[in-house]
């Protein structure tokens, strides 16, 4: 049971623990006085506390007088001062952003957001393969989770939602600025898509996907298909020159097919693998690039952490874990994260991402 240092903009705390309503009672306990001015506020839950949201919420908005809340159910969530992810727990951010400097929305589908320096957005599972329609302007702009697992898929905007998207766009009144590494490392070249239909792929420049795989990885994880969707993604190439990492759903050796959570049909892939040494580089490198003291010319109020739950534990050893090294890159500042089974960069969902967000 945690909370941030005390800070300019936003006050975090937190909890972990096997008893959802103990950790009801010690996040409530830790969060008066409220920063000046308070006027927004961030709740994410996992496990225990993810079946009683309803509580959380209900509760959150009687002891702050909070009419604009964000969050979801995440599969983990960063607690302040603890260095690992916490299956178990949840984590609060209130404090206050300039008076119409953002905007809470809710949509049921897939719709431009309109022109914006920045978005955080919850995207229900069943969305998913289509983010391209939601991102609000260039690459990037966008970051968030798509919203769907064993705890639930609550949303939250204002009051307790499910289903659709939610979240939070800034104006330029605020500023924003986040970063993205994926943990993968490039295999192979890309190669033409040549033979599969939307979510399916089944051959790569003219040769069957098992083929491919097997003269990539060898034998050993093509012979166990369950191993292989844990540590072999699909990496699609976009057409700014960046690449999308698509978790492979199943596998079907007999067919030599794939098939991912995608609608689009992508025309050319790359076979990725997992990396921890270079999802480690990657993630300090991105940690680095960020500056926590300011966003663009402003203080930073708020940083937020979104990461793939295939990265939340042993992907750097037993002995580091993301949380340990986001909050020491961060320091003093206001600190919130939660891990997603994937994860939301610009235009796309991705796997297998780590994303770093700070707001002036």
């Amino acid at each position: 049971m945690e909370q941030s240092p005390a800070n300019k903009g936003f006050r975090v705390v937190g909890a972990r623990g096997p008893d959802g309503r103990k950790l009801l009672r010690a996040v409530l306990g830790q969060l008066e006085p409220l920063p000046s001015g308070s006027n927004l506020g961030f709740l994410y839950v996992s496990g225990v506390a993810a079946l009683m949201i309803d509580e959380f919420v209900s509760a959150l908005r009687r002891l702050t007088g909070l009419d604009h809340w964000i969050g979801a159910v995440a599969e983990d969530v960063m607690v302040p001062g603890t260095p690992e992810w916490c299956a178990d727990g949840v984590v609060i951010a209130v404090g206050s952003l300039p008076e119409g400097s953002f905007e809470l929305i809710r949509r049921q589908a897939p719709s431009a957001v309109g022109s914006s320096p920045g978005a955080i957005l919850h995207v229900d599972a069943t969305l998913a393969p289509e983010m391209v329609a939601v991102t609000p302007g260039a690459a990037g702009d966008v970051i968030g989770g798509i919203i769907g697992s064993a705890a639930g898929d609550a949303q939250i905007v204002g009051n307790l939602a499910s289903g659709g998207i939610s979240g939070l766009i800034l104006n330029g009144r605020v500023g924003f600025c986040c970063r993205q590494s994926q943990g993968c490392a490039m295999l192979g070249p890309f190669q033409q898509v040549t033979a599969g239909q939307p979510g399916v792929i089944r051959r790569l420049d003219g040769r069957p996907l098992v083929e491919v795989l097997r003269e990539q990885i060898g034998d050993i994880l093509v012979r166990r298909p369950e191993r292989l969707c844990d540590h072999v993604f699909l990496a699609a190439q976009l057409e700014d020159g960046r690449f999308q990492i698509l978790p492979i759903q199943e596998i079907d050796l007999d067919a030599s097919e794939a098939r991912l959570a995608v609608r689009r049909f992508p025309t050319h892939l790359a076979i990725a693998l997992r990396e921890p040494r270079l999802a480690l580089s990657d993630l300090k490198d991105q940690l680095r690039q960020l500056r926590f003291e300011t966003a663009g010319q402003d203080p930073v109020r708020l940083a937020i952490h979104f990461a793939s739950s295939r990265r939340a534990r042993g992907l750097f050893g037993p002995e580091v874990d993301e949380p340990a090294i986001v909050q020491k890159a961060a320091g003093g500042t206001a600190l919130i994260g939660a891990t997603f089974n994937q994860e939301v960069f610009g235009a796309e969902a991705h796997a297998m991402s780590s994303i770093t967000a700070v707001i002036g």
